[in-house]
Formats: C-alpha cells, sequence, structure tokens
C-alpha cells in the first residue's frame, strides 16, 4: 500500500516527505510553514509558541528547534543547509545514506548533520520520535563536529530531552517567564555543547572555567585585562578565544549574565534602582536603556511577565 503523503518541500537543495502521522512541536520560530501544511490537512500537526516575543534559544545561536514523530515513510534529503543539524532519536529508529552506506539511527542516539553535508534519511516502519535543532555555525562548533556527517551515542540525551521539555512547557503559556526561558536555553545550549564536544580537546579549557565563574557570579567586577592576565594572554587574544568558544565577545558574555540577574532580582521584587547599582550602572534611566537594547522590551514590561 502506498504512503500517503500529506505534506512535501522539494527545493534545488531540499526533499521531504511527511506521511499522515506525522506531527511536529517547535519550541522556536517554526522552521516549516505552518499554516500551509496545517490549512492542507485541515487539522493542526504542526504547532508553534504563540506568544514568542524573545526567542531565548535563537539569540544563543539556536536557529529551530522542535519534538518530532513520524511513522514509517517519512523521507528528507538535503545538500548545502547553512546550518548544522542535531537530532536527538528518543525512541524508534531511521536510516541514514550516505554515500550508499546504510547507518542505524536508533534510540538515545545524535545524529549530526555539520553545514553544507549531503544526507539522505528515511524513518523505519517502526516510526521515528527525536527532537532536534539547528545551530548556526560558529568557531568552535565547526571545529568539534568537523566535516562530515555522524551517529554516535549521546551522553546527555535524557537531560537534554527533560531540559528541551521544561522549555516546551514554558513557551506554550500565555505569559512565558523570561527568566525561566532565559535560564531554560542556557541549560540546553550547555548540554548541547557537551554532547558536541565529547570526546575531543574543545571539550573544556581554562576560558570555561571563567565563563562558569562569570555566570555564577556575575554581580563580581570582573574585568577583561585582569582575567587577560590571569591566563597569559593579551585582552585580544582573550576576546579571541570568548568569539571562537561562545561567538560573543567577554563583554556580551558578561552583559548577558548581569542581565539575567536582573530578571532574578526583578522577579523578587527589588526597585529598579537598586538592580541598576548592582549591576553596575549608574542609576535605574541608563540601565532601562540598556535592558531594552539587549531584551528589546523595558524592564517594567519584562517584570510584568515574571509574575
Amino acid at each position: 500500500m502506498a504512503t500517503r503523503y500529506v505534506w512535501d518541500k522539494k527545493t534545488d537543495g531540499e526533499l521531504q516527505l511527511w506521511p499522515s502521522s506525522s506531527t511536529e512541536r517547535y519550541i522556536t520560530a517554526p522552521f516549516l510553514p505552518t499554516g500551509d501544511i496545517n490549512t492542507r490537512n485541515r487539522k493542526t500537526i504542526v504547532t508553534a509558541p504563540a506568544n514568542l516575543e524573545i526567542d531565548s534559544l535563537a539569540r544563543r545561536g539556536i536557529s529551530a528547534a522542535a519534538f518530532t514523530g513520524h511513522k514509517g515513510g517519512y523521507y528528507q534529503s538535503r545538500s548545502g543547509a547553512p546550518f548544522h543539524l542535531i537530532i536527538y532519536t528518543l525512541d524508534g529508529s531511521a536510516t541514514l545514506r550516505i554515500e550508499r552506506r546504510g547507518i542505524k539511527i536508533g534510540g538515545g542516539s545524535i545524529f549530526a548533520a555539520p553545514a553544507g553535508c549531503s544526507y539522505e534519511f528515511s524513518s523505519d516502519s517502526a516510526g521515528w520520535r527525536v527532537f532536534w535543532f539547528h545551530l548556526e555555525p560558529s568557531a568552535l562548533i565547526d571545529r568539534a563536529l568537523g566535516g562530515e556527517v555522524f551517529v554516535r551515542e549521546s551522553k546527555n540525551i535524557r537531560e537534554l530531552a527533560i531540559a528541551a521539555e521544561n522549555y516546551l512547557k514554558e513557551v506554550y503559556l500565555p505569559r512565558p517567564n523570561l527568566l525561566t526561558m532565559e535560564l531554560g536555553a542556557d541549560r540546553i545550549l550547555k548540554l548541547l555543547r557537551d554532547d558536541i564536544f565529547a570526546g575531543t580537546r574543545l571539550n573544556s579549557s581554562a576560558v570555561d572555567k571563567i565563563i562558569s565563574d562569570v555566570r555564577a557570579k556575575p554581580l563580581k567586577n570582573w574585568r577583561a585585562a585582569e582575567i587577560s592576565k590571569l591566563l597569559g594572554v593579551s585582552a585580544a587574544k582573550f576576546n579571541k578565544m570568548c568569539l571562537e568558544r561562545y561567538s560573543a565577545t567577554f563583554f556580551k558574555i558578561l552583559l548577558t549574565a548581569r542581565m539575567e540577574a536582573a530578571l532574578g532580582m526583578m522577579a523578587r521584587g527589588a526597585r529598579f534602582a537598586e538592580i541598576a547599582r548592582k549591576i553596575g550602572y549608574a542609576d535605574a534611566y541608563t540601565f532601562s536603556k540598556a535592558f531594552k537594547s539587549h531584551y528589546g522590551k523595558t524592564p517594567k514590561s519584562a517584570r510584568a511577565s515574571l509574575r
């Protein structure tokens, strides 16, 4: 009996064929046209957050992510994608084909397709339930993934699935809590990086220890010049190391940590003048301008989402 496809995507670099049982639930802004897919099927098979004013994952280089389920018959081939694709298999399986070789993608595995690679896979008859991420290319992620598609056992699938499910629950609320989203996105990115770097020399460094300390104690009087001296490198070299490992300057990393600390204080009812002083701003007005530049909304409107 022929498989009934409820949606397909055909471009010069990609082909997707969805069987009638397919479902997808995004935790970011959708990568596929949800309205078109649902309209064609006269039912909702793809969902996305309705009130995602700030996409915390996208701010961390995760441009798209979702939980997806397919029965037998799902097929995808892609070449030349501008993003890294990471797929975690919760249960079921699929068959990956690279240069006429068939490779099983089974439960507990991580499948990675670096940007620009060609591959094709199809779900097996028992079905395939996954969650996946599109990562923007960056110096360190590019080095960790290399230039070839691979499948291996995941180090963090259980913890990462829990983190992603908790994030999903938050972003589908009528009023998502910005602090919960920011902390959840940090957790997801850390677990992803740990899995991607597993078995490589990129897994940890002195810079990672410093940045971990910065994030744990963001209100400390951190100075790039002093950290550079401690590491035995120039300030320019330290900044380059931050860009390579985190796709952000040290200033941006510290700013993000302090803005998350500000959200925590706001949730506890602290006055804006007090928050400004603690995170290094002269007054509430200066803090408000910096906060709006960082999050795209004022502290007052953000506080409302923390209740």
